[in-house]
This record gives C-alpha cells, structure tokens and sequence, in this order.
C-alpha cells in the first residue's frame, strides 16, 4: 500500500506534531500498512536521533538521522540485519526519505561552529508530511 499526496511545508507554520505523537498514528495503522512491530521500533530509533522535540524542514539536523545500521540497532535492541529490511519498507511506504550521498553513506558536515550544514541520511519529513493521511488510514 503507497501513502498519496498530502503535501505540507513542514517549518513554515503549517501542522507540525511533537515527534512522538507521530509513530503512534503510524503504529495505528501498522497492520494495514503491512508493518511489523519491528518497523515501529526501527522507527522510533530513527526519531530518537532527531534533536528536539520537532522535526523541522529549516536545518538539516531537524529531520534527518545519519546514524549507522549499527547505531540503530543498538537503540532499537535487534541486530544489525533486520534495520535495514525495516527502514526499505519505511522508505517504500513513503514514510521516510533516503538522502543519498555518493558513498551511499550517512554523514554529517558540520561548520567550524559545530553546527550541521549538511547531513545525508533518512529524512523523516515525510513522516510529518503524511500524518493526517496516516490518521486517516488508522
């Protein structure tokens, strides 16, 4: 099953949920999605890398996670095989973006400052840009 369409402009005033009230929708709708309960908690690792208590379209720290597969499993307490399985099903699902970078690595650049100007990794605004949709399904 594909998510369609709902579109927001997440950081410019428009809904934007704590990011902890977002994988309880996604969590209410996991059977029809075709989720595991693996998937859940691979996602909720995923926000727990996310500074903040938002995912903001404005910095690139406030919705991407460059965390390793290693990082990850170790928050969500699987083993490293099964992350990368979960988070393709989020990516095909279109609740989380891959932002490539040319190693296929997750990275982060910081300025001399120590703040983030780029970061490749899983983008989870879309998670934000589909939960009203998600709601709908659950």
């Amino acid at each position: 099953m594909t998510l369609e369409g709902v579109t927001s402009f997440v950081g410019q005033g428009d809904f934007a949920p704590g990011k902890w009230k977002l994988p309880q929708a996604v969590e209410d709708a996991r059977i029809l999605l075709g989720l595991k309960a693996t998937s859940l908690t691979i996602l909720r690792a995923l926000l727990s890398f996310v500074p903040g208590d938002r995912i903001e379209g404005g910095r690139d720290d406030g919705h991407v996670c460059f965390a390793s597969n290693a990082s990850l499993a170790r928050r969500a307490h699987v083993s490293i095989a099964p992350v990368e399985r979960h988070i393709a099903r989020l990516v095909q699902l279109g609740i989380v973006r891959r932002r490539a970078s040319g190693n296929g690595k997750r990275w982060v650049c910081r300025s001399p400052q120590g703040t983030i100007v780029l970061a490749t990794g899983l983008c989870l605004l879309p998670l934000v840009e589909r939960h009203k949709e998600i709601l709908e399904i659950g």
